[in-house]
């Protein structure tokens, strides 16, 4: 090992004697030359380290070539579009607390290749640039990334026997870890503002990091808490930088440092360099010390930091002016986030009380804060200046002034009954399959053949039914779970379930102040159209435009496919089959005629397009934001509750909102909904758009539902009127069109 005598360098260790000993001793050595520099600085150098000169030199020239691309190539695989944080990150998106200026780096995310993202993203596939050749940069970008991944685990082994600890705690909590690898390139000094770093001053929050600089381009600088001085660290060929993260210092109870460090390019030529970031498994919580009182598990340890105090987000995630911090927002919601999350990895937890009184102190009016799953409800003496915030810690907000005011979710009654089962897996907060549903349906219908809906809220289940059952003891037969899940029934009239109908602007809203522009070539999701019996005397009522599709039935090129327009039928009444729909009256004349004939299919209607340019952007209502094409029609299958989503209208702006059920309901083949063979199956979404909202819903029947990725949910529907729904909309899913082969398109 060499060692520093005036503690300016960091030591460099040579790691040959632990991965190749050739005596005990070597091991040992190793293992406290190791420990003595993570409890003295934090950071140490390693040589004989076991990933090839060649492998390095690799990734070097993979990322020239892929830093040295045009920005708008490099921009289409923003990360921030991204669900897993993967791909690329451009100068200027990271700024820390206290910095003048953003980071001037740009730089480029990938992690583990797991087949399906599984929220809150720490495990997903990667998005690699399609137009370079895989030799260019997949191939030695993975390639080293495998290398470290392997290195990092080295390095975890020696840090738990420098604690005393085997080495076989990993296979505790490292399973299926989550590795990370960052890749960056800063810009030369001439490029950069007076005061800008090219990584501001921070601590990594997780396990171990492996730098890799590029030779000869220092730049990297480690705070020196003994001698009150930043540390420059040299970069030096075929030598790596190993640190530990917040989380190590944690867990091994600060025997081990997480030091402080910062990039400066000085030199006026650019400097790549990578980090592999090597954590643990998401789920695990500290192996070292089972009286660690926090349960903090790996997950929420770096959600806390990734997500919330790092680089920038989608605009959701944005800070804004407000009394408390805490409070973020984009320019059309606002959500709280705090030091911890309830809904997290994609589960919904239990608040504690301390956790609910933190959240209920952010409003000072509030007397009371209960949970009623999966709402928060602030009771308050006055209700606090809207807009409202929709969400806090993960979890949907309702305000009311009422102590007596339930949820804006009808959660239904229990069954005492023993519990059922059916011979599927329903596994909690994964979005169950139609199969799972038909046979939920065939279970349930054997208690009660009012049964026609079941909302699946991820941690259980509601059944819907039009009548309550014959016996006035059906509480006491009927189940209380199936497969161990909690369910809960409701049983309302069938005059009761919501109905849709075309909504009427508000009264200071006037159709000739909206920009008619945006209703010129091409028309738009999201813009405002109507149909003859919607032309009231002294009323604007509109509704909304869906997506564009096609389907590839008669294998015809995309340009030559006929068009079409999705439509909610409900809204239209008898004009979705004998009027036209068209676009808003000016001058007291309905604009062009824009759709029709029409096909129904159950919740969904499809318009023939009648020779309208059509694109898939939506009208970007919030100034200054990107105008964004949608992607795909979404698959139930891959909605999960508790996700956020967005809709666009000219009347509301753009709205945004939480994922709190999804249901599925049985029909039948006769048109009254009356007798007939049941024959299908219809799915949609209730959402959770906050009760703080000054126009909620109105003017956006039929509007588009989608999103962070930009994919298409289905429509807004209708807002629940039956007993405790309230702010709650129901969302028509395109299921049925995704199983009949259609796709999002354009109409040039």
């Amino acid at each position: 090992m060499t060692v520093a005598t005036d503690d300016t360098v960091l030591p460099i260790i040579d790691l040959s004697g632990y991965i190749n000993p050739k005596s005990p001793e070597d091991k040992e050595r190793v293992i406290a030359e190791v420990r003595d520099a993570c409890a003295r600085y934090g950071f140490f150098q390693v040589k004989g380290h076991g990933v090839s000169l060649s492998s390095q030199e690799g990734l070097i020239q993979g990322l020239s070539t892929f830093f040295s691309q045009p920005r708008e190539e490099k921009m289409k695989l923003s990360f921030l579009k991204n669900p897993c944080r993967r791909g690329y990150e451009a100068s200027g998106d990271s700024l820390r607390e206290g910095d003048a200026h953003p980071d001037s780096k740009e730089a480029f995310y990938i992690g583990r290749e797991d087949p399906v993202v599984e929220p809150p993203g720490f495990y997903g596939p990667n998005q690699w640039p399609p137009n370079l050749p895989k030799e260019a940069f997949h191939g030695p970008v993975w390639s080293y990334y495998q290398d470290t991944t392997a290195l990092g685990r080295t390095i975890w082994e020696i840090l738990l026997l420098g604690l005393g600890h085997p080495a076989s705690v990993l296979d505790v909590f490292a399973k299926r870890p989550i590795v990370q690898m960052k890749m960056i390139r800063y810009p030369p000094a001439s490029a950069t503002k007076p005061g800008q770093f090219g990584v501001g001053a921070h601590t990594d929050f997780g396990g171990v990091t492996v730098l890799l600089q590029q030779a000869g381009k220092k730049g990297l600088e480690v705070w020196s808490e003994a001698k009150g001085e930043w540390l420059p660290v040299p970069s030096i060929e075929d030598v790596l930088v190993i640190n530990c993260g917040d989380m190590i210092q944690k867990w091994s109870g600060g025997r081990y440092r997480s030091a402080k460090h910062r990039v400066i390019n000085k030199a006026d030529e650019e400097r790549l360099s990578c980090a592999t970031f090597w954590h643990g498994d998401s789920g695990a919580t500290n192996p070292l010390d089972k009286e660690d009182e926090s349960k903090d598990t790996v997950g929420q340890l770096l959600f806390k930091r990734i997500f919330t105090h790092y680089s920038k987000m989608p605009a959701r995630q944005h800070p804004v002016s407000s009394p408390h911090d805490k409070f973020h927002a984009s320019p059309y919601s606002i959500d709280i986030k705090l030091d911890f999350e309830i809904f997290l990895d994609g589960r919904q937890q239990t608040p504690t009380s301390s956790q609910l009184e933190e959240i209920k102190a952010l409003f000072p009016t509030c007397t009371e804060l209960t949970y009623s799953s999966p709402f928060l409800i602030a009771t308050c003496e006055t209700l606090p200046p809207k807009p409202w915030p929709v969400t806090a810690a993960g979890l949907p907000l309702f305000f009311t002034p009422d102590p007596e005011s339930e949820a804006p979710l009808n959660l239904g009654r229990v069954g005492y009954g023993p519990g059922d089962r059916i011979d599927e897996a329903i596994r909690p907060w994964q979005t169950p399959s139609m199969k799972v549903f038909k046979k939920l349906f065939a279970l349930l219908r054997t208690y009660s053949s009012t049964i026609d809906r079941v909302r699946w809220l991820g941690w259980g289940i509601i059944a819907v039914g039009d009548s309550y059952p014959p016996r006035s003891t059906w509480q006491s037969f009927i189940p209380r779970t199936i497969n161990g899940l909690p369910i809960r029934y409701v049983f309302s009239p069938r005059r009761a379930r919501p109905e849709g109908s075309p909504t009427e602007t508000p009264a200071d809203t006037n159709p000739s102040k909206w920009d008619m522009t945006a209703y010129g070539d091409p028309l738009r999701p999201g813009m405002m159209i109507c149909s003859p019996s919607m032309r009231k005397p002294g009323t604007n009522m509109f509704a909304t435009t869906g997506v564009c599709v096609h389907r590839d039935y008669d294998h015809e090129p995309p340009e030559k496919r006929l068009k079409y327009i999705t439509l909610l039928p409900r809204t239209f009444g008898s004009d979705i089959l004998h009027g036209s729909i068209h676009q808003p009256y000016q001058g007291g004349r309905p604009g062009r005629e824009i759709a029709g004939p029409y096909r129904i299919f159950n919740d969904v209607a499809l318009g023939d397009l009648l020779g309208v340019k059509y694109t898939r952007e939506t009208i970007s209502s919030v100034p200054g934001d990107e105008v964004k094409p949608f992607g795909r029609l979404l698959d139930t299958r891959e909605v999960t509750i508790g996700e956020p989503v967005s809709m666009d209208t000219p009347v509301n702006g753009r709205l945004s909102g939480i994922l709190i059920s999804r249901e599925v309901r049985r029909i039948t083949d006769a048109p009254d909904g009356e007798g007939g063979t049941m024959v299908d199956f219809t799915t949609g979404d209730w959402v959770y758009f906050g009760n703080g909202a000054e126009v909620l819903g109105e003017g956006s029947t039929g509007g588009v539902v989608w999103n962070e990725k930009w994919d298409v949910l289905g429509h807004l529907g209708w807002r629940g009127t039956w007993s405790g729904v309230g702010s709650c909309y129901y969302c028509p899913a395109f299921d049925v069109l995704v199983n009949l082969g259609y796709e999002l398109t354009d109409a040039p």
